[in-house]
């Protein structure tokens, strides 16, 4: 498993790469997902640095939500 920093990117990375996240900065591109996903798995990030957590650990239900309010088709 990833260390925290490099699995937290990595999440963000899955729903809003750094070209989206550019978009949605420059051109306002699905703004509010990307701001959302960002502001989502810092918060879980901030939770298991308080929890003790070395290693980064996906919560299922977190990725349900943020899959289920993409507004672009996902495999």
């Amino acid at each position: 498993m990833d260390n925290l920093q490099t699995g937290c990117q990595a999440a963000i990375h899955r729903w809003a790469t750094p070209e989206t996240q550019a978009n949605a900065s420059l051109f306002d591109e699905h703004t509010e997902f990307v701001k959302t996903v960002i502001k989502m798995y810092r918060d879980r990030y901030h939770h298991l640095v308080q929890t003790g957590a070395t290693e980064w650990s996906d919560d299922d239900t977190l990725e349900a939500y943020i899959a289920d309010m993409c507004p672009w088709e996902t495999e």
